[in-house]
């Protein structure tokens, strides 16, 4: 996959150029003949709460969870919000856009509030790095942003990270992706067996179970299923 767009070098002299590394998430999952299906739908508008980390760059980033208002679905059923509201259901994620990516370098981790995007409901979806925990929204934004003080494990994981967990579990374990409800920022789990059933992540939710792990890539493709 190419990550930064045909044609963009990914390193110079070995340092990264583009902001948020080399890696990116909210990609779809390809074959032989091209991308695999999944459910999306456009969006009215996306909204950024004031309180959220994501209100002064005014931008959201792929792959990043999005949410309905079901207390005002009758008034604004076509706007997707990037923090979880009061009384919400998990909508999907935000899509990767490559086109948007390569043309737009000063800001290319994600997508502005004001522009349009598409939200993945259901499918496969790819991601090379989350948040690692709750409470590291700050960090993990400045990653995202181009800061390479924050490229540690203290806030971020990727998939040696997610790998080493999994070896470590139990029989019967498996990986989940939650996305934190203050920021929507994706957060890998391992979920014990016991509670596979009912997984849960203290102020987030639950999004899909990792359900391939591309090691050529360094990637991981969650199945991801909005409501």
């Amino acid at each position: 996959m190419s990550i930064n767009g045909p044609g963009t070098p990914l390193q110079i002299t070995a340092t990264n150029i583009f902001k948020g590394v080399d890696r990116t998430n909210g990609f779809l999952m390809r074959n032989v003949d091209g991308r695999l299906p999944a459910v999306s739908e456009g969006y009215a508008q996306m909204v950024i709460g004031a309180g959220s980390v994501l209100y002064p760059a005014g931008a959201v980033p792929f792959g990043n969870a999005l949410w309905r208002d079901t207390g005002n679905v009758d008034t604004v059923p076509g706007t997707a919000f990037a923090d979880k509201p009061t009384k919400a259901h998990f909508a999907g994620i935000l899509k990767f856009e490559q086109g948007w990516q390569t043309g737009h370098p000063v800001q290319n981790w994600g997508i502005p509030q004001f522009s349009r995007g598409l939200l993945v409901r259901k499918g496969l979806v790819g991601y090379k790095q989350t948040m690692a925990a709750v409470g590291q929204e700050a960090g993990y934004l400045a990653l995202l942003q181009g800061d390479s003080t924050k490229d540690t494990g203290t806030y971020r994981n990727v998939y040696s990270d997610w790998i080493a967990a999994l070896k470590a579990g139990n029989d019967g374990d498996k990986l989940g992706l939650f996305f934190g409800v203050a920021s929507g920022f994706p957060i890998m789990s391992l979920v014990a067996a016991a509670s596979v059933g009912a997984p849960t992540l203290a102020n987030a939710v639950f999004g899909g179970w990792i359900a391939i792990f591309e090691k050529e890539n360094e990637a991981v493709f969650a199945d991801i299923s909005g409501f």
